[in-house]
């Protein structure tokens, strides 16, 4: 399962991204202008937020986990967005014994924003938002 979100300026595109796996997350970022050369670099802050509440919802059960990467992305990536952060179920304590997904209601989110070449002024109208919404009703096994 996955989700993107795309924001572009003139000939910019900004893009980002939440990949689901049986036993964790990704969380992307990746930018692309035909405008620059490949060897073009944009400075990149990525926010990452998962909220997890569980089947059944007791009340104060949600959890709430934020990582965040800042770094400098070359334009030009191949296969997409490939700058982020792994979140794995298992070591952050939302696993099963077989490391799959703990039953609940899970919200995954990446936000990206990119600055001008060489670190100048960010640009404050290009922000990338990838949601992903899903619950897990198998009981662990």
């Amino acid at each position: 399962m996955s989700a993107y979100g795309i924001a572009g300026l003139g000939k910019l595109t900004l893009t980002s991204a939440v990949l689901l796996s049986d036993t964790g997350a990704r969380f992307l970022a990746g930018w692309l202008s035909p405008a620059a050369s490949c060897s073009a670099t944009r400075h990149v802050v990525l926010d990452a937020t998962l909220q997890y509440s569980p089947l059944p919802r007791a009340p104060g059960s949600t959890r709430s986990f934020r990582l965040g990467k800042l770094g400098t992305v070359a334009n030009c990536s191949e296969s997409g967005p490939n700058f982020g952060v792994s979140f794995s179920a298992g070591r952050h304590h939302l696993a099963c014994n077989n490391l799959r997904w703990l039953p609940g209601q899970y919200s995954f989110s990446t936000t990206v924003i990119a600055t001008a070449p060489n670190g100048a002024t960010p640009d404050v109208s290009l922000r990338a938002e990838a949601n992903l919404q899903w619950i897990q009703p198998t009981p662990c096994q």
